[in-house]
This record gives structure tokens, sequence and C-alpha cells, in this order.
């Protein structure tokens, strides 16, 4: 599936990305790579405690663990 965007007059010259959290697509803009940075690292971060979530709960489910 490809997806096209036209790029506004602000976002000329500045940072875009298009992701996919599994469910929907967005449309990132920033005004420099730092800030790209920082978002991705905030984005790690999200997905690293989902999956530390998500791993004590199977636990729990296996009667490994209490939550």
């Amino acid at each position: 599936m490809y997806r096209t965007y036209e790029l506004t007059d602000k976002e000329i010259g500045k940072i875009t990305r298009l992701r996919w959290d599994g469910d929907t697509y967005y449309y990132d803009v920033f005004e420099s790579q730092e800030e790209c940075d920082k978002e991705q690292e905030r984005l790690d971060r999200i997905a690293a405690e989902y999956e530390e979530k998500k791993r004590k709960y199977m636990e729990y489910l296996d009667g490994k663990s209490s939550l």
C-alpha cells in the first residue's frame, strides 16, 4: 500500500516522518533532528513499558507471578 502526502509550505525544509503503530498512520513534522530524536526516544520508552507490562501479564496468566 502506498500513501502520498503533499508537503505544505510550512513543512518544506523540515524533517517529516510517516510511522505506523499497528493501527494508525501518523505523519510527524519536526523542526530539527534533535526534536525527532527526542520523540523517537519517547516512543521507544513507551514501547519498552508496553512490552514489560505484557511480559508480566503473560507470566501472571501462566501462574508464575502475581500482579
